[in-house]
């Protein structure tokens, strides 16, 4: 299943869980959540690298009063 990020949180997770009397359930959906969260991230960089675009871009770093034309708020709800 390639599991790579669980093999690498699971130790601690397990002592942190059992110190905080976490159920199995609350365990193996955090464990999956993480899984989730790292295979998207990897995801992500691999699409980027092989867009081959020059520099990464985030609209939280838009500058929006250089370009007052466009409405931050309109931005962010079409994007959610």
């Amino acid at each position: 299943m390639k599991l790579n990020t669980v093999g690498t949180i699971l130790d601690n997770y397990l002592e942190i869980a059992a110190k905080e009397g976490k159920t199995t359930m609350e365990v193996l959906d955090y464990l999956i959540d993480q899984e989730k969260h790292a295979k998207d991230a990897s995801s992500r960089e691999t699409r980027m690298r092989l867009a081959g675009l020059s520099a990464k871009k985030r609209l939280e770093d838009f500058n929006f009063e250089f370009q007052p034309s466009i409405d931050k708020q309109l931005s962010a709800t079409l994007l959610c």
